[in-house]
């Protein structure tokens, strides 16, 4: 009878609480991805900025290899190229070697473009990753929350009721 009735509620009572612990399980474990994400994104966003100057370094390289190769300076160690008819050869050799290295600049530019770009994808789908793991824990409290004021309310009759046939026995 009333021993009974008294266990049944005792073990709602427990599974009420195991019910607001599994939904505040849930909770954490999802703020603890979205806090871990935080962290991938921000040291992804320091790679993508040491790369960015990596790029601005290179853009500065080849301005100045563009620059050098238009003057007709050198910057490999091989002299001025003259400005007669006999030089022809030097000149040549010298243009070779000035297109070599802008290309060589340009290639490596377009390397470490790439690499922004890659890195910067990644960072873009690690900050909606977290934003979805963020979204997902606000779901999660929220029915934690919401599970908690019910079970609350479920507990306070129950301990009526408990308190009520204690009383009665």
């Amino acid at each position: 009878g009333v021993e009974a009735q008294i266990r049944a509620l005792e073990g709602q009572i427990s599974f009420s609480a195991s019910q607001v612990h599994r939904l505040t399980a849930v909770y954490n474990q999802d703020l603890l991805q979205a806090t871990g994400l935080a962290e991938q994104v921000a040291a992804d966003d320091a790679r993508v900025a040491e790369l960015e100057h990596q790029v601005g370094g290179s853009l500065a390289v080849l301005r100045q290899e563009a620059v050098m190769s238009y003057t007709g300076a050198a910057d490999s160690g091989t002299a001025p190229v003259a400005t007669t008819a006999a030089s022809s050869a030097v000149s040549q050799e010298y243009l070779r070697v000035a297109v070599g290295n802008v290309a060589d600049s340009l290639d490596q530019l377009n390397l470490e473009q790439r690499e922004v770009a890659e890195a910067e994808t990644t960072v873009r789908k690690e900050q909606a990753a977290r934003q979805e793991a963020l979204a997902s824990a606000g779901v999660a409290r929220d029915r934690a929350l919401s599970q908690a004021a019910r079970e609350q309310t479920t507990l306070d009759r129950e301990e009526q009721q408990l308190a009520q046939l204690q009383a009665a026995a």
